[in-house]
């Protein structure tokens, strides 16, 4: 299995099969999350198939206007994994990775994190916080950074944050 990675704000022009992930996204965010809360009542909006489609151009402004992107994993017609960041100031936030069972173990979560921090790097970013809280995986890839420091250009900084060198 095979799949392309790309940035969804450097597309120059929809990519339908990235904008329908998204906006499902949208409407069934992680129970619990920051962006659940931020969400509210929203969420029951983008559920709706009819109206979604409306909410393109606003969801890309409300995401780049909040310093919000996402790495997307596509093969074929469909997205099999994706990672979301947040740039705020002098940082940027990984906070969700995720991948289609079928890729898993294929090290696309790696790949897209370590695309993640070239991003950071080529944006004059100070450091990167590899996800955080009681997240397995996250937690085990920002060990992996840290293990691996030399080789990423980074520094561990305690509490999943990374200074990039």
């Amino acid at each position: 299995m095979s799949a392309k990675g790309y940035f969804y704000s450097d597309l120059k022009r929809e990519r339908g099969v990235a904008s329908r992930f998204l906006l499902e996204r949208m409407g069934y965010p992680d129970e619990g999350s920051n962006f659940e809360r931020e969400l509210g009542h929203l969420k029951y909006l983008f559920r709706a198939k009819m109206l979604n489609e409306l909410f393109l151009w606003p969801l890309r402004w409300y995401m780049f206007r909040e310093g919000r992107d996402a790495i997307l994993l596509e093969d074929g017609d469909r997205i099999v994994g994706h990672t979301a960041f947040r740039v705020k100031k002098d940082s940027m936030h990984v906070f969700s990775v995720e991948v289609d069972d079928n890729y898993k173990g294929s090290g696309h979560g790696l790949w897209m994190q370590k695309k993640a921090i070239r991003r950071a790097r080529k944006m004059g970013l100070k450091r990167i916080r590899i996800g955080g809280g009681n997240n397995d995986y996250s937690n085990q890839s920002y060990m992996h950074f840290c293990e691996n420091w030399k080789e990423y250009g980074v520094i561990p900084l305690g509490e999943n944050w990374l200074g990039i060198l």
